[in-house]
């Protein structure tokens, strides 16, 4: 399934519609996501936390999408988002703050 149909699904009316998407974007996004926050020095059970906090934006902003192309490079926005608020939360690795990056895939 492509991001496109993710995104209609996830913007969908109907429940169970909205769950399957939730479900697809989970099999997409978890091991890329997991990889992304393990190379930023994040222990396994912290990348876990932060791939929860960071889907849960993704759904819960989901109906602010407003080009579908465009909702791959969105997400990847979220999870980078997402990781520095940890890091804020967490003080711990300002070190690396300015090191984040991600690719423009």
């Amino acid at each position: 399934m492509e991001f496109e149909e993710v995104l209609k699904l996830l913007q969908s009316k109907e429940h169970l519609m909205r769950d399957e998407g939730a479900k697809e974007l989970w099999n997409m996004l978890y091991q890329p996501f997991m990889g992304f926050y393990r190379h930023s020095r994040l222990n396994k059970l912290e990348a876990e936390e932060v791939i929860i906090s960071s889907m849960l934006k993704i759904c819960t902003k989901i109906d602010t999408v407003k080009e579908p192309k465009k909702f791959r490079a969105w997400c990847w926005t979220i999870a980078r988002n997402t990781l520095l608020d940890h890091f804020r939360k967490y003080k711990k690795y300002k070190n690396d703050i300015a090191e984040i990056g991600i690719d423009k895939d």
